[in-house]
């Protein structure tokens, strides 16, 4: 167990912060700014206050351990202060606050800098790295948002998760390529991700910004040997000490060391009054002047993909923001947990840890509180991890939600419905959700049914029972929501624009198009059709607003969908208020569900369809099976 006097630190009581605000969110750790004041040296401090999104108080307590160890040896290292918990019983670290945050919120600044100040900021990452390996750790998510910065010319490398043993989590664009094969991290995989690092010094933008890839299509191509571009004014020993970083071989790569001795040579040279060839690389070229567009690559949780290369799987568990929507896939285990294809009706997740990180990707366990025609998820959960998580493949059919009949007196929308029953928990914050209007139709593609039940989290359970339960709600409807969804399904959602008023030809090739490739996959036939050029479509817009223009658009579309597990939540099920949880009720499953189903965005007056009966009455629905199967002659 840890103690004070080990480790040097205090113990904090929460109510001495003041003015705390969130500042950062990732996929393992949440950060807030508060005023302190420390008695210790009698003065005013502003601090970091670092929530980690980790379930094991152990976790906890190793990565304060580590941060102590390398402070311990290295009084450079960034400070931490001490520790402290709050009323939701989470403990927090107090750390050194960075005044100027992260080094991926400053590469606009960080390129304008002559390379003399390039390379003592480089120098400041690279000594801490140093440390971290000098005491046998590996890092395990180096990139430029864990670099933070006090000013533009110093930086400290943040722990981040670097003391996790298990799982394998990263931003995927500065993952070593044995890493995305399924090799665990070492030191020359954190070398690696340093080089990437360098290229964003070199030319003041993320790794790969430009370029169209899906999380997928990168993988690969970083696999066959895609790196980062530099500035064309980088000096050449700079590029090739990167390079030499993000060598292919773990094996080739510098250690820590040897690229803090290089800096300290480049430094010694630049400064040397005799003219030399490393003083002229760094001193004669030119300052990269121009802004680059700086794309958030934030730790987003997506569970485990697998990637066909050159014959073999690559398996990936990441956390990575290139996806607006999670990866739901396979693990690098031999039982399957994340794939919904080829889950049985019954078949569970048998692994806790793997339980949590999709409990945690959608936040199952969180309350939810209405905004507009969609539900976000509370700040706080009201159900604790050690719950049952049951993942069942869907086996009904696609749905379809258009307008079919236009009376004004049809029943009253269910998301208004269900704010007119609880008018005390309407909330005028709008969700940014892709409203469907009442000339649209949607169509759902559901892959799984999601469930979780859980114990009533602790701190949720004593709040409710001990205040007037409406009101509490009522007011802190951010922190624990209005409702609970028992169950949401799982897959892809595609939007027709303005399909009420469409022209028969538009709809008649939609449907066919549609129904051709659905079942090119599942019938395993080949569609002859996919790359039709004589076509007219409406407007087919994604969740994240993107078009599908052509046959061949739409048929991708449906492959990623069904063979990669592309997913995202597509409807709540089973939904009941929060305040059900109280009295006897120790289990959500033992309240009854008010609605049974809500589709994000839906407006009034749609239907729901089956998609078979939605798409049955096209002309020639079976004439790919037919040209399949029969053997034309000419």
């Amino acid at each position: 167990m840890l103690t004070e006097n080990e480790y040097k630190l205090q113990w904090i009581p929460y109510d001495e912060f003041k003015n705390i605000q969130k500042i950062e969110e990732g996929g393992f750790a949440t950060v807030y700014r508060a005023s302190w004041f420390d008695m210790i040296r009698n003065l005013d401090t502003t601090v970091a206050l670092k929530v980690l999104n980790i379930y094991d108080f152990s976790v906890f307590i190793k990565e304060l351990k580590v941060l102590c160890e390398i402070r311990d040896v290295y009084p450079s290292f960034l400070k931490c202060y001490g520790i402290t918990k709050n009323k939701y019983e989470e403990y927090i670290l107090v750390l050194e606050y960075a005044n100027k945050k992260s080094l991926n919120k400053n590469l606009a600044d960080v390129v304008k800098m002559d390379w003399k100040r390039k390379i003592k900021l480089l120098q400041c990452m690279t000594s801490d790295l140093e440390m971290i390996h000098f005491l046998g750790y590996i890092h395990r998510d180096l990139h430029s948002g864990n670099i933070l910065q006090e000013d533009i010319d110093n930086a400290y490398v943040d722990l981040s998760y670097m003391s996790s043993e298990s799982g394998i989590y990263g931003v995927l664009p500065y993952m070593a390529p044995e890493v995305l094969l399924g090799q665990n991290f070492t030191q020359a995989s954190d070398i690696y991700s340093l080089g990437i690092i360098m290229s964003e010094i070199s030319n003041g933008k993320r790794p790969y910004d430009g370029h169209q890839f899906d999380g997928l299509d990168l993988a690969m191509k970083i696999c066959d040997g895609l790196r980062p571009d530099f500035f064309n004014g980088t000096p050449e020993c700079f590029v090739e000490l990167a390079k030499q970083c993000m060598n292919p071989d773990p094996q080739k790569r510098p250690t820590a060391s040897n690229i803090q001795d290089k800096l300290n040579e480049w430094n010694r040279k630049i400064n040397d009054p005799t003219e030399n060839e490393i003083k002229k690389q760094f001193l004669e070229l030119p300052i990269v002047s121009q802004n680059h567009p700086n794309h958030m690559y934030t730790s987003k949780p997506i569970n485990t993909s697998e990637i066909t290369k050159t014959g073999e799987l690559l398996k990936i568990s990441r956390n990575i923001d290139l996806f607006e929507i999670p990866y739901v896939k396979e693990s690098n285990k031999a039982s399957r947990k994340f794939g919904f294809r080829d889950l049985s009706n019954q078949e569970e997740f048998d692994n806790s840890s793997e339980d949590q990180k999709l409990v945690k990707l959608w936040k199952l366990n969180h309350g939810l509180y209405l905004a507009g025609q969609n539900f976000i998820p509370s700040n706080r959960i009201i159900l604790g991890y050690n719950g049952k998580l049951e993942v069942v493949t869907y086996s009904g059919e696609p749905l379809v939600y258009a307008v079919v009949d236009n009376n004004s007196d049809k029943q009253k929308l269910l998301w208004d419905k269900l704010r007119d029953s609880y008018p005390e928990f309407s909330s005028t914050k709008e969700n940014p959700v892709n409203n469907i209007f009442e000339t649209d139709t949607c169509l759902l593609f559901p892959i799984a049914e999601i469930t979780y039940d859980g114990p009533i989290n602790k701190s949720f359970k004593f709040d409710l029972d001990n205040k007037k339960v409406k009101v509490f709600i009522a007011d802190n409807y951010v922190e624990y929501g209005h409702f609970y969804a028992k169950k949401l399904l799982a897959g892809g959602k595609l939007i027709l624009r303005n399909f009420a008023n469409a022209k028969p030809v538009q709809i008649e090739h939609l449907k066919s198009h549609l129904a051709w490739a659905l079942d090119s996959y599942h019938l395993r036939i080949e569609n002859p059709f996919e790359n039709a050029t004589i076509f007219d479509f409406p407007i087919i817009e994604t969740t994240n607003k993107n078009f599908l223009k052509t046959p061949k658009d739409l048929a991708k579309w449906i492959r990623r969908l069904y063979e990669d597990n592309v997913a995202e939540i597509i409807t709540y099920e089973e939904i009941v208020p929060i305040f059900t949880f109280l009295g006897n009720v120790k289990h959500i499953y033992n309240s009854n569900a008010f609605i049974n189903r809500l589709v994000p965005g839906i407006s009034s007056k749609h239907q729901e369809i089956a998609l078979k009966d939605w798409i049955d009455d096209i002309p020639l629905r079976n004439l790919p099976t037919w040209i399949n199967k029969l053997p034309f002659r000419y």
